[in-house]
């Protein structure tokens, strides 16, 4: 049994757009002959890429002035640096790196075969992607060994594998070719990048592992028409992903004597099986603003069907759940039963998964998600409240509840789903105990005896978010 918290002060989704950029710096030396790392950081700047492949990087070498040309860039652009040393060079190291805004999750660098002198691949991950930069050597057969070992690193991998850099091979010729089998090329080689000034052949490219490739609704590539600050062209590929590429249609039926509306996504790669994933809006809120959420991505990407029902009108004339508000004294619907129920219908007309259905749901949704944790847990075996809360009648009315896997995200400075609880119901929707007692609560039905904390990575300009694991032996009763 897994029971995780997510403490964060807002909630960011998956990332649905990404803009690459690969950039061959010759070290800053631009084609005046003149070292300048800010036209180099302004270059890039530019581009308001979210990650660059950059290639041909001193550090610490003499003729550099002992100074770590990536870290310099770095501070100059605001992003996050990597560094690979390919080889030992002039009193300090030679090699490629990357730029980020958001850091990295794990990095590693390989070394790659090089007549000339040796090369690298680095390989960074993130939470959506892997990304690598790399040099390649001027020798074909050493290109071709070193695709051998990227195609080896790109199967590993369990996320879409991008790979940016300077190949130092023209389009058609054999390597490139030996590269289409398995990767994609997102960037455009009809347009030159060397030399800088009047180019007149392509040798940097951006990639994807054909694999585990996202699919791309739009992919607008373009060489930076940047003439003096390297000996190369930088490229940019950016990439709109195409999700929820099933259609997400509108259904009625009637449930408990009740006509009830809800809007369903089923990818178009669906399986019978499949999961089922039922997404509950907010007080007040209509499920179209929940759709553009990212749950169609994600639908798409891992196979599973998503569900957005929508609430019954209380007396205020707001879509809601009966989550037993004070306001919602006069409502008689029970939205445990028909949650439940259109689960099962579900389930039965576009065979999904019994096994594998699970709610979410935000802030009204949230507590409707606790609801269902408490007695609904015969038709969803998991349930991922985000800024919902726990009242307190309920811990009263189903004191004796099964374990139930259950994922919360919350901001601790949320000032409408107050993370400190509100027992005096000052707020106006009645008592609710605090997040930390909420969980709490869990920890100790799930039978969890281990706690793992852990601060993820910033997202710049974002949150302080931290994360903690409860694991433990699940209780006999779950």
């Amino acid at each position: 049994m897994l029971f995780i918290l997510l403490l964060a002060v807002s909630t960011a989704f998956a990332q649905l757009n990404l803009k690459i950029m690969s950039y061959n710096v010759r070290n800053g030396k631009g084609m005046d002959g003149v070292h300048n790392l800010q036209r180099v950081a302004d270059v890039i700047n530019s581009a308001k890429a979210d990650i660059v492949a950059v290639q041909e990087l001193d550090s610490m070498t003499n003729r550099s002035g002992k100074k770590y040309v990536l870290g310099e860039i770095a501070a100059l652009t605001n992003m996050h640096p990597e560094y690979f040393p390919a080889i030992e060079f002039n009193g300090g190291k030679y090699g490629i790196g990357i730029l980020s805004k958001k850091k990295p999750i794990s990095v590693k660098g390989y070394n790659l075969p090089g007549r000339e002198e040796k090369r690298g691949i680095l390989v960074a991950e993130f939470n959506q992607f892997l990304f690598a930069c790399t040099h390649l050597s001027l020798t074909e057969e050493d290109r071709m060994a070193s695709l051998e070992i990227i195609g080896k690193i790109a199967k590993e991998s369990k996320k879409p594998f991008y790979l940016a850099g300077d190949l130092n091979a023209v389009p058609n010729s054999p390597f490139i070719k030996e590269l289409e089998k398995d990767f994609e090329i997102l960037s455009n080689p009809k347009e030159f990048t060397f030399p800088a000034d009047v180019p007149n052949r392509t040798l940097d490219y951006i990639a994807v592992w054909k694999g585990n490739a996202p699919r791309y609704k739009e992919v607008a590539a373009q060489v930076v028409k940047e003439g003096m600050a390297s000996d190369h062209r930088p490229i940019v590929a950016d990439l709109k992903m195409a999700f929820q590429e099933g259609e997400c249609k509108d259904y009625k039926c009637e449930i408990d004597g009740i006509e009830r509306s809800y809007k369903l996504y089923l990818p178009n790669n669906i399986k019978p099986g499949a999961p089922l994933v039922i997404v509950l809006h907010g007080y007040g809120v209509i499920p179209e603003h929940v759709e553009n959420k990212g749950f169609g991505a994600a639908a798409d990407k891992y196979g599973f069907a998503v569900c957005y029902p929508l609430g019954t009108n209380d007396g205020r004339g707001n879509p809601c759940w009966n989550v037993g508000y004070p306001f919602q004294e006069d409502m008689k619907v029970d939205d445990v039963s028909f949650l439940c129920k259109l689960a099962k219908k579900l389930q039965k007309e576009h065979n999904l998964s019994k096994k594998n259905t699970f709610c979410s749901g935000m802030s009204n949704g949230g507590e409707m998600c606790y609801l269902l944790a408490f007695c609904g847990q015969k038709t969803f075996k998991a349930v991922a409240p985000i800024a919902g809360l726990t009242m307190a009648w309920m811990p009263l009315a189903y004191g004796s509840s099964r374990a139930i896997p259950l994922f919360e995200i919350h901001g601790t400075e949320d000032r409408v789903s107050e993370w400190t609880g509100d027992m005096e119901n000052k707020g106006g929707w009645g008592a609710y105990i605090p997040v930390p007692d909420a969980v709490k609560y869990w920890v100790d039905r799930n039978g969890c005896t281990q706690e793992i904390t852990e601060e993820l990575p910033l997202k710049e300009g974002g949150h302080k978010v931290i994360a903690h694991k409860y694991t433990g032996k699940k209780n006999s009763d779950g």
